[in-house]
């Protein structure tokens, strides 16, 4: 007898099925509610499946390690493309071998990335100009898929079938992302320029002060170990609320958003309270003590995203003066260049961009903690790149900026943490986590060896996971959030790395070794970014609904009092209110000395906690 439908609602209770033949049927399509995780080798050889089947089939089977689909007429070889993308621990497809099949998909995707990006650059003139379009946001996508589809094709005829298919998606995620960060901006701008311009009114800001209350603090809450915050008697104070990254100098903007802060190292002549704010064209750098506006830095048509300090060493050309310790900052953005500021002389003295490439936008900028001059940026198109960068003693328009690596995968890197030995290095990108063995390259070897470790992470249902959170702490465990899991996960990403030999290339694959859930709410937002305090063994992260939730990593787990997935789940010591209602707060940072709390939003408000 042979089966036109399988009733497979039951597969989900057979907890020790680990193989199913269906072979030699009538079969054109397998569903059901929940997935089969145990199943991971499957036979639907000799059925009537198709192009429509696979969604379903890797959602029902997300751990395959094996598949058979031999004698199904409706599915093509792009077809088993499409499930070896979909399958991450998928090893055998049709007796073929998976892994050298997702290698050739890796390779087309690092030359697709950054030719969608040039079709995007072709199509709309630069990536600011899409907000001055009189298209929809829907018409922006139909109208960049179109172009892909016309203008791009890549590898062979098989291959080609698969990612006309994927094309679509990734036109759709590419225009997402451009119009989430500033969609219809300048619309609502030119107009309000207009009515100022009549008006002749241009203010701007340097701080709004509020008066704290009470109703702004949470409940008393558990107390925080060993040094820095005692939760048991701190109390965070809202002192300022500020609005300085204003377009046009316009005091009513709430379109621009702020993506990230940062604390100026201690040093000589800094006075550890100054913090950089990034956000739109504007760097500001506020005083927390005061809520003063101490300097800002402005480039036109630039989005900044990333921030980074280092502390370098400026020699002196005479022998008789001592060499003095300097902070710098470098900044990145939408325009696809990194400046290089030096705050205290108000300059900025270098800029760099990719070597012999089109610009892509910066996601990511880190300072090795050991090496100061090297830094790291990861861009749209994938790579991570190496630079050594230096400041020669008053003669800026000859500094020496070495472009020293690049490391590429196919995804664009958003977050970079290295380990406290400087040898590794972690990135979280849109779908997945990799950790780079970077020692070569901090060595200045000439031909680095730079091995690679995959994380793969449970519980996505077979949705993208969308990665936009990860810290790394002094201890060697990691903590990411990913865009609508509603809780966040602390792992330990050196687990058994031990039982590898790095002295080799290698790249390999495992599972994160996952410790804890941290609760946190479930939200279709992203880009709210964690941050640590790892003196004090804090996580600061905000969400979409004003709220900032703190949370003590130095408690022990046998306080936590529920599992999700069978692993504990610590809540957080204390929630905070934004002062103002509705806002998706994107980072929340505590200065090096616990005494001040920031919070960055996307409406063009900060807000600066004093903690007592």
């Amino acid at each position: 007898m042979q089966l036109q439908e399988l009733d497979t609602d039951a597969l989900p209770e057979m907890k020790n099925l680990t193989q199913l033949d269906v072979s030699k049927n009538y079969l054109s399509q397998l569903q059901s509610c929940h997935p089969v995780t145990t199943v991971e080798f499957l036979d639907c050889s000799s059925n009537n499946f198709d192009s429509s089947s696979i969604t379903s089939i890797c959602k029902l089977f997300p751990n395959l390690t094996e598949i058979k689909l031999f004698k199904n007429r409706g599915l093509k070889k792009a077809d088993l493309y499409e499930i070896v993308s979909r399958l991450k621990r998928l090893r055998k497809i049709n007796d073929m071998d998976a892994e050298v099949m997702r290698q050739e998909l890796e390779k087309i995707d690092q030359e697709l990335i950054p030719r969608i990006h040039k079709e995007f650059i072709l199509a709309f003139g630069s990536d600011t100009d899409i907000m001055t379009s009189n298209m929809t946001v829907e018409e922006l996508k139909n109208n960049f898929a179109e172009i892909l589809q016309k203008n791009v094709s890549v590898g062979s005829t098989d291959l080609r079938i698969f990612f006309q298919r994927k094309l679509n998606e990734l036109a759709y995620s590419f225009i997402d992302e451009k119009c989430s960060l500033n969609c219809l901006r300048n619309k609502k701008r030119a107009s309000k320029a207009v009515e100022n311009n009549r008006n002749n009114k241009f203010i701007f800001p340097k701080e709004v002060f509020i008066e704290h209350s009470s109703s702004y603090l949470h409940e008393k809450s558990k107390q925080l170990k060993q040094h820095g915050i005692n939760s048991g008697t701190c109390k965070f104070l809202p002192k300022y609320l500020l609005r300085l990254h204003s377009f046009n100098n316009d005091p009513d903007d709430k379109l621009t958003e702020i993506w990230q802060a940062a604390f100026e190292p201690k040093s000589t002549g800094s006075v550890g309270s100054v913090c950089a704010i990034g956000g739109g064209e504007i760097v500001a750098f506020v005083d927390c003590k005061t809520g003063k506006l101490m300097k800002r830095y402005k480039h036109p048509k630039e989005i900044f995203y990333c921030l980074a300090w280092s502390s370098i060493t400026l020699s002196s050309k005479d022998e008789k003066k001592t060499s003095s310790l300097i902070n710098i900052l470098a900044a990145g953005g939408q325009c696809g260049e990194i400046r290089l500021i030096y705050p205290s002389q108000k300059i900025c003295y270098a800029h760099i961009s990719a070597p012999n490439r089109q610009k892509t936008p910066i996601c990511s900028l880190l300072f090795h903690p050991i090496s100061p001059k090297l830094l790291f940026s990861g861009s749209e198109d994938g790579y991570i790149r190496v630079w050594e960068i230096d400041v020669p003693p008053g003669e800026y328009s000859t500094v020496n900026v070495i472009y020293l690596h690049g490391m590429m995968a196919d995804s664009r890197p958003r977050i970079l943490r290295i380990s406290d030995c400087g040898n590794w290095l972690l990135a979280a990108y849109d779908k997945f986590c990799i950790m780079w063995n970077i020692a070569d390259i901090v060595a200045r070897k000439k031909k680095p060896i730079i091995s690679k470790i995959r994380y793969r992470f449970p519980y996505n249902n077979g949705a993208v996971p969308y990665f936009d959170g990860l810290v790394l702490l002094k201890n060697n465990l990691a903590v990411t959030k990913r865009k609508g899991d509603g809780f966040i996960s602390l792992w330990n990403p050196f687990h058994d790395l031990d039982k590898h030999n790095f002295e080799t290339k290698i790249t390999i694959e495992v599972d994160a070794d996952v410790i804890a859930h941290l609760n946190y709410t479930k939200s279709i937002e992203w880009f709210m970014q964690l941050a640590s305090h790892d003196d004090s063994g804090l996580i600061s992260v905000g969400d979409s609904q004003s709220q900032v939730f703190l949370f003590d990593l130095k408690s022990n787990l046998s306080q936590v009092n529920s599992l999700k997935f069978h692993i504990p789940v610590m809540e957080s010591f204390k929630v905070i209110e934004f002062p103002a209602k509705k806002m998706k707060i994107n980072q929340v940072i505590v200065s090096p000395d616990c005494r001040f709390m920031i919070a960055v939003t996307s409406s063009n408000l900060v807000c600066v906690w004093e903690i007592s």
